[in-house]
Parts: C-alpha cells; sequence; structure tokens
C-alpha cells in the first residue's frame, strides 16, 4: 500500500515541509520517546522489516526493499523512514545482517528523515555491533567499488561511460558515509562512548570534522557532556579548540565552562585554547560555577568585553551571575573590576536589573554598595531596577530603591511597562499601597504611567487596586482615538464589580467612539448575563451595534443564550432589527438552533409592529429635548474662536454625516442648526471609489487602504458592510467623485464641509483671513 505523496515539482517543497511539521503533532513517541515514523507496506501491508526479523526467503525480503526503495524515491514523503534505520535503531542485529543481504543501501535517509542515518542511530541508541557490522559492511563495498581519484580520472579519458558512472555511484557512496560517520563520532562523543568512537575513528571518521546545524564538533559534545576521558582520545586524535570564525558552532571551551567541568576546563586551556573566545566566562558565571571563572580569570579572561558588537549583543557575565542570583560570582566578578552598570542588551538587563527581577535582597544590597545605578535606562522591552523589583513582588527591594531615589514613570507608551502596572498585573498588594504613596506626591508627572496602570486594573479585574487608583483622582475619560475602551474591556471578560465601579466612576455607557464593540455587545458575546444586567439598568441601548459585530440581540439568539435574549427584549431591544450583513433576528436565532428562543421572538414580533424605515429628513418640530449631545458639550473654546495651531490640531466635532444625523434626531439644537445648514440628505460614491480609512492616515490614496467600496452607499448606515471594521467615515475627494448633494454641490469634505459652515458663523471675520484658515476653506484637490 502506497503512502500519500507529492508529485515533484519545486514549489510544493515548502508545502511538504510545513504538512510534516503538521504531522508531528498526532505522531506517537516510540520507547526511546522519539518519534515514531511510519514504514513503507505493500499491498498486504508487510514491510521489509517484518519480513527481515521474521526470517522470510531472502527473495521476499529483497522484494520488499526494493518496493520501499522505489516507492521513496518517487516523491517527498513526510513522516516515514527506512527499514533499515528502524533496525540499526532497535538494535536488531538479525534484521540488520538480512537487510544487507538483500542489498538494502546502509546509508540512505528518507525524505525529510529526522532520525538520520542507520550509522547515526546506533550510535545514539549505543548500539556497538550494529555499528560495528555497518562499518564492515561499508568497507567491503568500498573495497569491491574500488574507487580511486586516478581510475576516475583514466575512466573520463578513455571514454569508458559506464566506468565513469560506476565511479561516480562510488564516489558518492564515499562522501556520504564520511559525512555520516563525523556525524555519529559526533553524537557517541557527546554520549562518552569510547567503544564506538574507537569504532569509528578506526574506519575513517574525522575528530575535528566540521558540523551541520544541528551538531557540535565532537570535541564540544564531550566537552558539554563532561567526559574527559573522550576529550583526551580526540584531542590525541587531531581535535582542535577553535571553530571557524563566523561559525553558529560552540567552543569546546565555553562547553565545559557552561557545564562548569573544570578538568576540562584546564585541559582545554593547557592545549592554547582562548580564555576570551566565544564568551566562556560568560557561560561559567550563568552557570554559577565560581571554580571555573576564578580560573578563567587566572587565564587571563577578561570580565568587560573589548568587542562592542559583543556587548550591545550578549548580556555581560556580571550580568548574568546576577540574572541567576550567585553572589559569589558577583564578588568575584567585581573584584576583577567588572563594570556594575554596563548598559543592558536589547531585551536584557543590568546587573542590579537582574538580581531586583529575581527578588534577591542580599545581591541588590552589594551591587548597590558597589554603586550600582538604581535609575539605569532599561533595555527595549526590559525593566527598571524599580520595575523588575515590582514585577517581583518585593517590598523590601521597592523600599530600597524609593529610598534610593528610585524615580517612577514619566511616559508608558512603547516597551515601557510602568512599575504599578506591573505590580497590579502581579497582584502585589503590598508593593502597590508603597507605590501609590509615591504615585500621591508625583502625580503630575506620573499621569501616563497612571493611565497604563488604570488599564491594568481593568485587563486583570483587581477592584480594590481599581477603587485606589479613582480615590486619587484619576480620571476615566477616554483619550480620543484610544482603541482601549475601559467600560468593553471589563464587560469582556465579565468583570461584573469593575464594570460597577467604572460606571459610579462617570464612564459613559453610550461610547460613540467605540469602534470595535459596544460594552453591551461584549457582555453579550462572552455570555456575561450580570455583566449585561448592570449595563442595561444603567441605560445601555439593547439594540446599539459598534463595527461589524451583530447587535446584542443577534448575538444572543446566535449563542442560543435564552436568558440573555429574555433579558435584552425586556430592556426594549428591537426585535424587528436587522444587522449589519442585513439579518433579521429570526435569522440568528435559526442559526442558534434553540426553538425557544425562536418561539419567544415570534412572540414579541407578533405583539410589536415592524416600525416604518427612517427617513434621513429631519423633522424637528417633533423634537422636544433640548439639550446638548455628549459632543457638542466637550467642545472647547477654541473650536469657535480657530485658536489652534492648524488645521490638524483643530477639536473634532462629529465625524461623519450619519453621527450628525443621529444626534440631531436626539434634539441637540446645536447639531440640528448645521443640519439644517448643510442640506444633506444622502452621499454616493462612485464605482469604485478608495476611502482613506483613519483620519490620521496619509493623504496619499493608497496608504493605510485596506478595501474599496464596490457597492451603493447604504442611505440608513454608517459605512458599506464590504469594509472591514465599523469605523467613522470621512468620503475623501478623489478624482471623478460625486460630491456631496447639497445646495452648492460642494466637493468638500463632510467634515470639512461642516467645520467650514461652524467657523462661517463662529469664527471672527478678521481670525478667517489666516493662512491655514483660508487654506482649510478650500477644496481639497
Amino acid at each position: 500500500m502506497l503512502p500519500p505523496q507529492l508529485s515533484f515539482h519545486p514549489q510544493k517543497i515548502s508545502m511538504a515541509v510545513l504538512k510534516f511539521k503538521d504531522s508531528l503533532e498526532n505522531v506517537e513517541k516510540d520507547e526511546f520517546g522519539d518519534w515514531e515514523f511510519r514504514l513503507v507496506t505493500d499491498a498486504a501491508g508487510r514491510t521489509a522489516l517484518d519480513a527481515a526479523r521474521h526470517g522470510e526467503p531472502l527473495e521476499e525480503v529483497k522484494r520488499l526493499v526494493e518496493h520501499e526503495m522505489v516507492t521513496l524515491k518517487k516523491g517527498y514523503y513526510y513522516g516515514y523512514t527506512r527499514s533499515f534505520t528502524e533496525a540499526a535503531k532497535r538494535g536488531q542485529i538479525k534484521a540488520v545482517q538480512r537487510l544487507i543481504e538483500a542489498g538494502v543501501d546502509i546509508h540512505a535517509r528518507a525524505f525529510m528523515d529526522m532520525v538520520g542515518s542507520a550509522l547515526e542511530q546506533a550510535a545514539l541508541k549505543r548500539r556497538t555491533e550494529v555499528v560495528k557490522i555497518i562499518l564492515a559492511t561499508e568497507e567491503r563495498q568500498n573495497a569491491k567499488d574500488c574507487y580511486s581519484a586516478n581510475a576516475l580520472e583514466q575512466a573520463v579519458q578513455d571514454a569508458r561511460h559506464d566506468e565513469v558512472t560506476r565511479l561516480m555511484k562510488a564516489k558518492k557512496f564515499l562522501e556520504a558515509a564520511q559525512a555520516i560517520k563525523d556525524t555519529a563520532l559526533q553524537d557517541a562523543a557527546g554520549l562518552g562512548d569510547m567503544e564506538i568512537a574507537r569504532s569509528l575513528v578506526k574506519y575513517g571518521a574525522n575528530a575535528d570534522a566540521a558540523t551541520d546545524v544541528s551538531h557540535e564538533r565532537a570535541l564540544s559534545s564531550a566537552a558539554s557532556g563532561g567526559h574527559l576521558g573522550m576529550v583526551e582520545y580526540l584531542i590525541q586524535n587531531g581535535a582542535g579548540t577553535t571553530v571557524p570564525c563566523g561559525s553558529s558552532q560552540c567552543t569546546p571551551l565555553r562547553a565545559a565552562a557552561s557545564g562548569g567541568y573544570l578538568e576540562i576546563v584546564e585541559r582545554l586551556l593547557t592545549i592554547g585554547a582562548d580564555p576570551n573566545a566565544d564568551r566562556a566566562l560568560r557561560a561559567a558565571s550563568s552557570g554559577g560555577h565560581l571554580a571555573v571563572v576564578e580560573r578563567l580569570l587566572k587565564a587571563g579572561a577578561l570580565p568587560n568585553d573589548p568587542d562592542k558588537w559583543n556587548r550591545e549583543q550578549y548580556s555581560s557575565p556580571l550580568q548574568e551571575a546576577a540574572l541567576g542570583g550567585h553572589l559569589d560570582v558577583v564578588e568575584i566578578l567585581l573584584q576583577a573590576g567588572a563594570d556594575i552598570n554596563e548598559p543592558s542588551v536589547r531585551q536584557g538587563r543590568t546587573a542590579l536589573q537582574a538580581a531586583a527581577g529575581k527578588g534577591n535582597v542580599e545581591l541588590v544590597e552589594r551591587l548597590m554598595a558597589a554603586g550600582a545605578e538604581v535609575n539605569a535606562k532599561a533595555g527595549e522591552w526590559g525593566r527598571t531596577a524599580l520595575q523588575a523589583a515590582a514585577e517581583a513582588g518585593s517590598i523590601d527591594i521597592v523600599n530600597t530603591f524609593l529610598n534610593a531615589g528610585a524615580k517612577l514613570e514619566t511616559d508608558a507608551w512603547g516597551s515601557a511597562s510602568p512599575s504599578l502596572m506591573l505590580t497590579i498585573k502581579g497582584n502585589h498588594a503590598g508593593v502597590f499601597e508603597r507605590l501609590l504613596q509615591e504615585v500621591a506626591k508625583e502625580k503630575a508627572e506620573t499621569t501616563k504611567a497612571m493611565r497604563r496602570a488604570l488599564e491594568a486594573c481593568i485587563e486583570t479585574g483587581h477592584v480594590e487596586f481599581l477603587k485606589s487608583l479613582l480615590s486619587l483622582g484619576m480620571s476615566v475619560n477616554q483619550e480620543h482615538g484610544s482603541h482601549f475602551r475601559l467600560l468593553t474591556v471589563a464587560a469582556t471578560r465579565g468583570y461584573t464589580e469593575v464594570v460597577k465601579v467604572l460606571l459610579e466612576a462617570g464612564v459613559k455607557v453610550h461610547d460613540s467612539e467605540a469602534r470595535s464593540s459596544t460594552a453591551l455587545q461584549a457582555a453579550v458575546e462572552g455570555d456575561h448575563l450580570e455583566t449585561a444586567q448592570v449595563l442595561l439598568s444603567d441605560g445601555a441601548d439593547p439594540s446599539a451595534a459598534a463595527g461589524r459585530k451583530e447587535p446584542p440581540l443577534h448575538m444572543a439568539c446566535m449563542k442560543g443564550n435564552e436568558k440573555m435574549v429574555r433579558l435584552l427584549l425586556d430592556a426594549g431591544a428591537d426585535v424587528h432589527a436587522v444587522s449589519y450583513t442585513e439579518r433579521a433576528v429570526l435569522d440568528a436565532a435559526e442559526e442558534g438552533d434553540n426553538q425557544a428562543i425562536i418561539n419567544m421572538l415570534k412572540r414579541r414580533q407578533a405583539e410589536t409592529p415592524a416600525p416604518r424605515k427612517r427617513s434621513m429628513s429631519l423633522d424637528v418640530s417633533t423634537i422636544t429635548k433640548a439639550e446638548l449631545c455628549a459632543t457638542c458639550e466637550n467642545l472647547p473654546a477654541a473650536f469657535f474662536t480657530g485658536q489652534c495651531p492648524s488645521w490638524e490640531d483643530s477639536p473634532k466635532w462629529h465625524l461623519s454625516l450619519y453621527s450628525l444625523q443621529y444626534s440631531s434626531r436626539s434634539g441637540c439644537p446645536f447639531c440640528m442648526f448645521f443640519w439644517k445648514q448643510l442640506g444633506i440628505t444622502t452621499i454616493t460614491l462612485p464605482q469604485p471609489s478608495e476611502v482613506r480609512l483613519y483620519r490620521g492616515s496619509s493623504i496619499k490614496p493608497v496608504e493605510s487602504m485596506w478595501s474599496q467600496i464596490d457597492e451603493p452607499f447604504p442611505e440608513d448606515i454608517e459605512c458599506p458592510k464590504t469594509l472591514r471594521t465599523g469605523f467613522q467615515l470621512n468620503i475623501e475627494s478623489f478624482e471623478s467623485r460625486s460630491p456631496l448633494h447639497d445646495p452648492r454641490g460642494s466637493p468638500l469634505t463632510f467634515f470639512r464641509q461642516a467645520t467650514a459652515t461652524i467657523w462661517k458663523y463662529f469664527v471672527p471675520r478678521d481670525f478667517r483671513t489666516a493662512p491655514f484658515m483660508a487654506a482649510a476653506m478650500q477644496p481639497k484637490p
């Protein structure tokens, strides 16, 4: 039975690699802890290994060996190995001998065979007899082939094509055999198996051979395993102590230093190993190997790397020792002149930052006494000393740093992680209270960091921490354009108590800038019934939907949550509502497959007549409310006086026609005034038209572009359903664009047109002549 295959095609190799990786997830492990790869079977389900192991006739074994070889040659088979490799791995000597008699290729590998060749597997599993059998078989085949460079050259000169082909095949076998023997020696060296190593060297394995990416050189492997006898044997057979420049391989000295093998370190130094090569001192310091560190320093290892590139890429020995909490090693390095304030590398830490992160009080005190800088700058995605201590929850170290003049953060963007935020995420109450005392003193300088701390409270649901922050007067007002909506995040996680605290603190349940989801949508999507009840009791609109998510009632129906559906209907959710994707509530209920919900909806629809479709026209005579909307209420004086530095920095009003129309219907007199002045009824776009998705994107039409509008602009919703997100749309002017439909046929965008109207009525006439104002009033080209 043939396995599935991929026909040869260069572009399909990467696909095979991916499929192979995916297939490993379902592959079982054998008794050695290795992947149990498959073997090729014939139509009867038999393998060559089975035939060889059970002593079947040689001709039958030959047939199955040939079948396996031909099958694996046809294409790229992932997850398969060869019968001979499996027999060698398991030490099945009779099967190995029988397969050799059947003419198996002893050094062949299957496509993407992660277990290696038969010889490598035998060395790894310490199958000494199998190793000897394979090596002896290889020697017999080499003697039979009689390959030499002179013989090949002579055959070429004599034009003996068959002989050239035979010798080239023999040459290829020799080269493959040499590489496999070298790799097997590296494996044996790592295991300290002297008998297998001697056999391999006897048959030509190179003790100083270069390696592939998955192996270290033989001497490095032996040093890493602490096998002193193997190290001596390899040195006697020509193994060197260095690796080529630019190699990613580990030197034998670093391998020995990393494991703390003092005798091997001593032996390598005596034959000329460079103590400053390949960061051996750093490796010993990281492991806390005091004796090795002392020996390397005595041999001339430098505690401060003079190579600038190394300093920028790797942490110093002192930093590694501090990170491991090795006080004795730190002491020796300081005495040797290690730079205590060596800057941290990318994503690394200074010695003090590393010690603080481990909560090692004794080590921190020693470093502080030696002059460590408590306010040293953190590396990218790193931690300052105070941040590291706060994250570790060590109140003693935090007090030490604050008493020594540690400063709280004044910034909190990018990779910065404010101390207070880290404390909240770690739930360290004592450290939180201590830092809060400092925040009260430096409140004006820590506003941004406080904001991140507030968001951490929302993310983790720590109500008491949240109340403490709010008690300091922390504002819960959202920054314009922020994607972290406090109420929505809390509702998403179902933190009902957090939601209550936020609402009491003044967070508005109607978030006009929520683009991906309203708080109620988030609560419904997460099946957080209690959270949804709190939001609805505070006045959340049960039918409001943001972004491309379905309205709350649709969500509840699709999830089959009967209690949530009843809650929303009782709160006044529109049972006749149509979603952003033009799906009715009943359609959503059918998807949820809950008959009780379907029956409930049908009863409600029968009781409630469907409303007429709203018109975009506005009849002010029907509006009784006369209060400013939240957007108009919060407009600063600069909006009306024009006292702003540039058009881009001017205060922002309603961002779209629909937003203005909705506010006008709600009774905002200011919005009604401009609705009347603009005289807009509909917006049309040519097909296709590019739309800039965000106000802050470049004016170039191709930047920040995700999609195009390819259908008429719906008259009753914010933006076309083909766009990926529910954003507030500004319609920019493009070539062949239809203008806004107003009496003047203005080519201005809605936002510029509305703002121009505001300035026409409110901005002083002399101010309108200012250069930036005149430019702003012009249509965009």
